[in-house]
């Protein structure tokens, strides 16, 4: 049986929750290891919390609790890099080297990344367990879905907040435990509190996909480690360098090939239409899944690299044999737009190039595109679609403006907004957009006992006419200024939410 409560908030739960974690901070402040400073507590990680302080580790819900109703997300996820980034073998043996040669609070550099909870926890200190856990998650749900702020330094340069799974109708975290009951009541609010625009673009990842070995960490100079993200920030794929030879016709993100939309095998209430955004983030890591035997994982790597995500090409030819790398003597280059002529019997040496091509759907790279756009202006769209007439492309989307937005204003703002959306997208040919006004009044019904005592006693006695309903419970009557609207949680032989609305 689901029970559903009759509100949800955070009121009061915010600041017993705000007196639980100062406490919690107190506590491990008291025997931790503040070599960087108190200001500084999670250095040489770049990593820091919203407030500076520690969060409890219970705070972080597993990824086995998130797997209820994610379960396609939850099998990715175990078997991917993330879900296993601090327990492999090599990478623990990497880590104890460093925790014997120079001290556990070095590690934290290290495990900003690969084992963020640990480091927001304060666990990563002299005297803590060596074991704990939430250590089998790795990077688990959690933490991405709970980080409030990144930039693109590296190392760990994100923000944690604690996590919430789900906002009250104020839009405020509750940071407290959660049932499935509540989320599944309020699935508008769940997705407020765990997803965030920046989640879908590439500076979100280059937060721990691009580090750096600091003095206070080598005790010698800064030192760049990887540059993953700077890499595809000077590629093509991101449009944003003069320099790229090759030329790509649309922004490809890290999402755009590490996520890519895929059918879904399991239950996960977090796809659409029937596909999921890929929590495999596959890529050429084959390591990790011959260790723990994870052969669909191992599989879809090979089938991902096998999908023409590379090209060769043919750049440039030398005539005569190369000696040393150091002659370009005759040098041809590129072919298909430098004229040349060979004589049978010559020694060329040709100049390869091979380089990723992204396999995105087209339609769909669209729909990001429009949806960042609509992101950078701080507007939301729904009911957004595509089509194709007669070779050309036609959009159609709903936009939602504050209802106190005078005409002209809004009419303004749409007709900029079109404008930036064509830009972006070139091969769009036009763009239809309606708009909608998005409540800025909370309502305040009038109270109506009597009236609200004769619509429950009429809904269950409707209900005893059914003998496949046990009973009906939790029942709450609403009202806005045109519509009553009804809801109530029914007890079947499954359990489902029903929710009546009369004019």
């Amino acid at each position: 049986m689901v029970i559903v409560p009759a509100a949800v908030r955070a009121g009061s739960e915010a600041d017993e929750a705000a007196a639980a974690r100062h406490a919690y901070t107190e506590k491990i402040a008291a025997k931790y290891n503040f070599r960087y400073g108190r200001e500084n507590p999670f250095l040489p990680s770049n990593a820091t919390t919203d407030n500076g302080e520690f969060i409890d580790p219970k705070w972080f819900p597993t990824a086995e609790y998130c797997g209820h109703c994610h379960q396609e997300s939850h099998k990715q996820w175990r078997e991917s890099a993330h879900s296993n980034a601090n327990r492999v073998p090599y990478y623990l043996k990497n880590v104890a080297l460093l925790n014997d040669s120079k001290g556990v609070e070095f590690s934290r550099h290290c495990e900003g990344c690969h084992d963020p909870i640990s480091v927001v926890a304060g666990a990563l200190t002299q005297g803590s367990p060596k074991k704990r856990p939430y250590d089998q998650d790795g990077v688990t749900c959690s933490v991405c879905h709970a980080i409030q702020k990144v930039d693109t330094r590296g190392t760990g340069s994100y923000v944690m907040g604690v996590p919430a799974v789900l906002v009250d109708e104020n839009g405020q975290p509750i940071t407290r435990k959660v049932s499935d009951g509540e989320i599944l009541a309020h699935l508008d609010r769940h997705s407020k509190a765990v997803m965030r625009d920046f989640y879908k673009t590439s500076e979100f990842c280059s937060s721990c996909h691009k580090a750096a070995l600091p003095r206070a960490l080598n005790d010698y100079k800064w030192q760049r480690a990887i540059s993953l993200y700077d890499e595809w920030q000077n590629s093509s794929f991101a449009k944003q360098s003069p320099l790229p030879f090759y030329v790509k016709d649309s922004v490809s993100t890290c999402q755009t090939c590490h996520m890519q939309r895929e059918n879904l095998k399991l239950t996960d209430s977090g796809a659409k239409k029937g596909q999921l955004a890929s929590h495999r983030w596959l890529g050429a890591h084959t390591v990790i899944p011959k260790i723990y035997g994870f052969d669909e994982q191992a599989a879809r790597i090979v089938q991902f690299l096998q999908n023409s995500v590379f090209n060769v090409d043919i750049f440039a030819l030398e005539h005569g044999e190369m000696v040393d790398s150091a002659s370009n003597k005759g040098l041809v280059a590129p072919l298909g737009l430098t004229p040349f002529t060979i004589t049978p019997g010559e020694i060329l040496t040709a100049d390869v190039v091979i380089h990723t091509v992204p396999r995105q759907a087209r339609a769909e790279s669209i729909f990001d595109r429009i949806r960042a756009v609509a992101a950078r202006n701080n507007v939301a769209v729904h009911d957004l679609s595509v089509q194709s007439l007669h070779g050309k492309l036609h959009v159609e989307l709903h936009v939602e403006l504050n209802e106190n937005l005078p005409l002209i204003e809004a009419h303004s703002f749409v007709s900029s907004l079109e404008a930036e959306i064509l830009r972006e997208t070139p091969e769009i040919d036009s763009v239809l957009t309606h708009i909608e006004s998005e409540p800025a009044t909370i309502e305040q019904p009038e109270e109506m006992v009597e009236e609200d005592r004769r619509i429950e006693k009429a809904l269950r006695d409707a209900a005893a006419q059914y003998g496949e309903i046990v009973d009906v419970h939790q029942i709450l009557v609403g009202r806005t200024s045109e519509h009553i609207t009804l809801s109530c949680t029914a007890r079947f032989q499954i359990t489902c939410r029903c929710i009546v609305s009369t004019k």
